[in-house]
């Protein structure tokens, strides 16, 4: 067995006036706490059930945080483990936050309550349950804490956490897992920016209480969502509206859930608001994403015959509900992107088309979805021609110009990217799109969202992929190192690219990153 960890380790932890802090190291020498110990292998739970052991972390550095729902200072400490979370979430850190609650130790429904809270607090970050299967040796006797385990299960360094203690965790976590060791050395993720971070969870808060709500048929709640978010036009940091992710996470059914229990919930809430437009743009979208589901994404002479009529009456159930639901008091922008998927799937003819999409940039000329969703239509594997796509980016962004600027067709482009190699590798090369144009709207989207960490990384890609060493060089320089694995993959992309706006060698980077990089 391991020595006691609260004689060898949490003893350092000195209780002062109802707050902890970490044992100067002339105490900490006194009780042997100098020298560090090996961990055995011990099991614990995740939140289906299922075991898991120190073992499964296979040599990677370990962040165990230990932790109750009960606790004042853990719940207080909520905040600041998912900022570490998803800052090291890239990182070759094994991190396993177990929750112990004394009083559950021995029920059934001890993992049922955790998942729970961990609903209810919109946690992101994996939970596991500890008191069952954890060995007292590794149970401490004063909560909340942490432990770092280097590479060879060894126990490094132990805090009793509190939110101001952050700085000298992540101190000691960085030098952990930057240690020199080959393993280290050929890592190539490194800690997200904690502006990134914090951009990102605002998107992943929306997400959550999302689902949340509609996991406790609390239609109310997500009327209201729904109802300020119309009203207010939210977005981002980056611009991006906050409506469409609202929908998303409708649509998003948990393992276990079919589509047609999801559809069964947004009709039960159908039927208790009769006027609720948001339930029923619910409703279709489920439908839509059943009907491409059942289609597939090959070519139409691909699909068999049974497919094809399972995609067809998908469609037009989507298309009843929102052609009803566009009579219904209250409109949304929603309604409209829903609608013209339908279209394109069902094949309207051009002008129907046309005059839907019409309808839907008259009730928000501003909702950049519209405007993503046509540019998809106009495609040449659909219904467009060769260029067409990018010449409707370049006339729909002249006419609102005096609003935004460019901003629009730089974000058309932006959404388009996917369609052309990994994240818009050949988005110049197999298109007509205009990088000084492309470039003038992230110029103009700047301006007005100035801290989005995302978008300019999203900017200096693409200045990157255009040849535009220049440009690509001032938006580095404002980077530093808050990069972004969206926009780059990994931190190994962000700083080659950087390296080749940087040097004066260009040409001869350049010719190195198209042979790792294969464009």
């Amino acid at each position: 067995m391991l020595n006691s960890l609260h004689a060898k380790l949490l003893a350092g932890l000195v209780a002062a006036g109802g707050a902890y802090y970490i044992a100067p190291p002339a105490l900490l020498a006194k009780i042997g706490i100098e020298k560090p110990f090996k961990v055995e292998n011990f099991e614990i739970a995740d939140l289906t059930g299922r075991r898991v052991e120190l073992s499964n972390c296979g040599g990677r550095p370990v962040l165990l945080y230990i932790w109750t729902t009960t606790c004042p200072a853990s719940l207080e400490n909520l905040a600041m483990i998912e900022v570490l979370y998803e800052k090291y979430r890239y990182t070759q850190l094994c991190f396993l936050p177990i929750a112990r609650d004394r009083d559950e130790s021995a029920r059934d429904d001890a993992l049922p309550k955790l998942k729970a809270f961990a609903e209810q607090h919109h946690i992101p970050y994996p939970v596991y349950k500890g008191w069952g299967y954890l060995p007292a040796e590794v149970v401490p006797k004063s909560i909340p804490h942490a432990y770092l385990i280097d590479r060879n299960g060894v126990m490094k360094k132990g805090y009793a956490l509190l939110p101001d203690h952050r700085g000298k965790l992540e101190k000691d976590l960085s030098a952990m897992l930057y240690d020199g060791s080959p393993e280290s050395r050929i890592s190539i993720s490194e800690p997200l920016s904690i502006e990134l971070v914090r951009e990102k969870g605002d998107e992943d808060r929306l997400v959550s209480a999302t689902k949340y709500h509609l996991d406790r048929e609390e239609f109310g709640q997500l009327e209201a969502i729904a109802r300020e978010l119309r009203a207010t036009k939210a977005r981002f940091k980056r611009g991006r509206w906050k409506l469409p992710l609202f929908y998303s996470a409708l649509k998003d059914f948990p393992e276990g859930t079919t589509w047609e229990q999801r559809l069964q919930l947004f009709q039960k809430w159908a039927a208790a608001m009769p006027d609720s437009v948001t339930a029923r743009v619910a409703a279709a979208d489920i439908l839509v994403s059943a009907a491409w589901l059942a289609r597939g994404g090959g070519y139409s002479s691909e699909v068999s015959a049974d497919n094809r009529r399972l995609f067809e009456g998908r469609l037009v159930s989507a298309r009843t509900i929102l052609e009803e639901a566009e009579k219904l008091p209250e409109s949304c922008p929603a309604l409209y992107n829903s609608l013209l998927l339908v279209a394109q799937g069902q094949g309207w003819a051009r002008a129907e088309y046309e005059n839907l999409f019409r309808k839907a940039v008259a009730l928000e000329p501003l909702y950049t979805d519209h405007y993503t969703r046509k540019a998809f239509y106009l495609l040449p594997q659909w219904y467009g021609k060769t260029g067409e796509w990018e010449k409707f980016a370049e006339t729909s962004a002249e006419a609102v110009k005096d609003s935004v600027g460019m901003d629009l067709y730089a974000r058309i482009a932006w959404n388009m990217g996917e369609m052309y190699g990994k994240r818009g590798i050949d988005l110049f090369r197999k298109t007509a799109l205009s990088w000084p144009r492309m470039r003038q709207g992230f110029i103009d989207a700047d301006k007005r969202y100035p801290d989005s960490v995302i978008m300019l990384n999203v900017f200096a890609w693409y200045a990157c992929v255009a040849g535009d060493k220049e440009t690509a060089k001032g938006l580095f320089a404002r980077l530093g190192d808050r990069y972004d694995p969206a926009a780059w993959g990994n931190p190994l992309q962000y700083h080659k690219w950087r390296r080749w706006a940087n040097e004066a060698d260009s040409e001869n980077v350049l010719k190195k990153l198209a042979k790792v990089f294969a464009f």
